[in-house]
């Protein structure tokens, strides 16, 4: 007899839990376009510049500076905003450092795009009753990336052009 899929007890079905799926990749990214940014404002760099005072300073260096200094942009969270969201799922305050120590690639206080949609999926699998792993495998960061999207392209325009 096959069992089916019981919609009351969903971390009960793991077939599918060792990528994010489609739906889940959509909700994660739903949340990390609508707080991506926020804050970084605040965020000073190592000498304690902001980014508008390192600009300016900038504007009157005229020197080239070729090293490989990493940036703040507004394609990451803060790590505060992470943790507020992440703490709406009730886990130990010790489990969410451990979530975090897995996706930080960066280790400067925010998360990517990757990093937060692998944490946001590590947060389901421990709340459905899975354990964290020790080392996030390789398929979980490749069903983050942006490679896999989808594009549909719609050519119903072009046969009401052949119509005519």
């Amino acid at each position: 007899r096959k069992k089916s899929f019981n919609v009351d007890k969903p971390w009960k079905h793991h077939v599918d839990a060792v990528i994010l799926n489609e739906a889940e990749r959509k909700r994660y990214e739903g949340l990390w376009a609508a707080n991506k940014g926020v804050h970084l404002d605040f965020m000073g760099h190592e000498d304690g510049l902001t980014e508008d005072e390192e600009y300016e300073e900038d504007m009157y260096d005229h020197e080239e500076d070729d090293s490989e200094d990493t940036y703040i942009t507004n394609d990451c969270i803060h790590g505060y905003i992470v943790r507020e969201i992440w703490a709406r799922s009730r886990l130990s305050d010790d489990t969410l450092a451990q979530i975090w120590e897995l996706v930080d690639r960066v280790k400067g206080g925010t998360l990517d795009r990757e990093g937060f949609l692998v944490g946001m999926w590590l947060v389901d699998q421990c709340l459905y009753g899975r354990k964290l792993p020790t080392k996030v495998d390789e398929n979980v960061w490749r069903s983050v990336g942006r490679m896999n999207v989808h594009v549909k392209i719609k050519i119903y325009k072009q046969k009401k052009k052949q119509k005519k």
